[in-house]
């Protein structure tokens, strides 16, 4: 009986109440201001996407555009209704706030003006302009450099920022307004040095004379910005904010254009230094881009954009060769190496497979695989990340490094103790929005007695796939043309030698095995050798090696060894097995 008289009160007293401020709370909802802002919300969010799809439809043809191309995700679906719920609260608790006549006609006006510069930077990129996602290079791809890309860089960025913080502004909304325009603002100002970094490998010097003439400063920009080239880029960033999933408009991510511009890329990616990027790095985005490194010095990483294969490449064998493939399948390729492993751990000095200042021509030599880019090595401290666990080792790839796709073997291991394998891979990278690529070990198809099954494979799960290991076996048995089928080429030993310390006797020159750059083959004899003086043309010639010496038996010695001036200290020289 006490909760019935109870129930009875509130009926009786607070309802009326209740419906009251129910009714008052409907009537400034649809109030001629509610009612007007939120139409003209309402028409604006059509109209945009529904032009963006239109215009897509109009440029590419209706078989090659998706409804991807109203840009609509789920992020961004979340963050209008939030600004929604604002307006509702807003305009209920505090009705006075939305009446500002003059700051929402404002806002309608950069509604206006935002679309009016994004249109006219998609109409005048054409078919360049592209809200699905591409990774190869076309012939119609060029820079674009005339109409509304004559006064700003970055129009369909400038003209989204204005349109999207404009919606905020005629609803009166300030907690969104100043939301939107930081997140809008932020995203662009990691997105377009990474735009800008593209451009310029891309288009080189035609970029740069382009920059000189509109505002270069990455401040600037931002309010000058928009999608700059007729190129658009693949975007691979970090998941988190609003600002990445919200603004999901995505673009091409292009190899560069020509052998020349190829040419600058694989020159300017040596200074290799590692350091952290301001390159955005995930599967979509808004427009077109420029890649590569030499912008260390403007604090974006080497392999930004790229991307990288993973591994532990001593031999560059054909197992690492077949990632390099892949990724250059996908991108630009880069080969992730570690530095310093040995020290760090505490292993025994060896001697490398490869030798340093050989290495790059052993990676141009894999251009014929790899559409005729040449991967580049980009090297990492090992002390670095060592301590690091796999996710944190990703989320290195993602926010430092700034990468767009990892390769790796189905043995991969990575993170603190290799407490991470393939599987972790895919997961943490697909968090994190980089592309993930796993590929079959290359096997060992060659069974020859005594040099596959090694004591070491038994061991592992790793039996009968093409391993650094495999061919250091190989070289200590000095199986040499089973090293050539390993790595993909005949095996390079090379010696820096004191001019002085070279001794010959006849046809027969004689080097220290202190001199030698990487390992050398088992004790023994081989022929069918090439020798390689400096950048002369090689010869034909017979290799004695035992434990302290390297003895080389040609026709040309005194040729080749005996004709210089006297001013070389050092003499570098090469010598191929098999």
């Amino acid at each position: 009986m006490q909760f019935l008289d109870t129930l009875r009160f509130v009926v009786e007293n607070r309802l009326p109440l209740l419906i009251h401020y129910a009714s008052a709370s409907f009537s400034e909802i649809f109030s001629d201001t509610g009612i007007r802002q939120l139409s003209q919300m309402l028409l604006s969010l059509i109209f945009f996407h529904t032009s963006e799809y239109i215009l897509a439809i109009a440029i590419h043809g209706a078989s090659n555009v998706t409804l991807s191309s109203l840009l609509i995700s789920k992020h961004y679906a979340l963050a209008m209704l939030v600004s929604l719920l604002e307006y509702l609260t807003e305009i209920i608790l505090f009705p006075a706030l939305k009446q500002h006549l003059w700051v929402s006609n404002f806002g309608l006006i950069m509604i206006i003006v935002g679309e009016i510069i994004r249109k006219a930077a998609i109409i005048t990129a054409g078919r360049s302009f592209t809200h699905l996602i591409k990774i190869n290079h076309e012939e119609h791809h060029g820079l674009v450099t005339h109409g509304v890309y004559r006064l700003m860089r970055h129009p369909s960025y400038c003209g989204f920022l204005t349109w999207s913080v404009g919606t905020q502004v005629m609803l009166c909304n300030p907690v969104s307004t100043v939301v939107f325009t930081v997140v809008v603002w932020r995203f662009f100002a990691q997105r377009i040095p990474y735009e800008e970094y593209f451009l310029k490998q891309f288009f080189g010097v035609q970029y740069l004379e382009y920059a000189e003439s509109v505002a270069s400063v990455e401040s600037e920009t931002m309010l000058c910005g928009g999608s700059r080239a007729s190129v658009h880029l693949l975007d691979h960033r970090h998941p988190p904010t609003l600002g990445a999933k919200v603004l999901r408009q995505s673009s091409f991510v292009l190899r560069p254009c020509s052998a020349k511009s190829q040419q600058r890329m694989k020159s300017s990616s040596r200074s290799h230094c590692k350091t952290p990027g301001k390159i955005p790095a995930r599967l979509n985005c808004f427009s077109q881009g420029d890649d590569n490194p030499e912008l260390s010095a403007e604090g974006l990483s080497p392999v930004a954009g790229g991307i990288v294969a993973l591994g532990k490449f001593d031999a560059l064998h054909i197992g690492h060769r077949e990632l390099a493939i892949q990724a250059a399948r996908i991108g630009t390729p880069y080969l992730l190496s570690f530095v310093g492993m040995a020290d760090v751990l505490g292993w025994k000095p060896r001697a490398p497979i490869v030798a340093k200042c050989d290495r790059k021509r052993v990676l141009s030599s894999w251009a014929s695989y790899c559409g005729d880019i040449a991967p580049v090595e980009f090297e990492i401290e090992f002390a670095s990340v060592r301590h690091l666990n796999p996710q944190q080792f990703v989320e290195k790839l993602s926010r430092e490094l700034r990468v767009c796709g990892v390769v790796a073997g189905e043995n991969y291991r990575f993170g603190y103790r290799a407490s991470g394998d393939a599987s972790e891979l895919v997961r943490l990278c697909k968090e994190y929005g980089i592309s993930t690529y796993i590929i079959n070990s290359v096997m060992d198809k060659n069974q020859v007695s005594g040099n596959t099954d090694t004591e070491e494979d038994s061991k592992s799960k790793e039996r009968g796939q093409v391993s650094s290991t495999r061919v250091r076996h190989a070289l200590a048995a000095g199986d040499v043309r089973y090293v050539k089928e390993l790595l993909g080429r005949p095996h390079r030993v090379i010696s820096r030698a004191r001019t002085q310390d070279l001794t010959s006797k006849g046809r027969r020159i004689t080097l220290q095995t202190s001199s030698l750059l990487n390992l050398p083959p088992g004790n023994g004899v081989y022929k069918a050798c090439s020798l390689r003086v400096g950048d002369k043309h090689p010869i034909s010639c017979k290799v004695v090696v035992d434990t302290s010496n390297i003895n080389i038996e040609t026709e040309d010695v005194e040729e080749r060894f005996h004709d210089s001036d006297g001013s070389q200290e050092f003499l570098l020289l090469g010598i191929e097995f098999g």
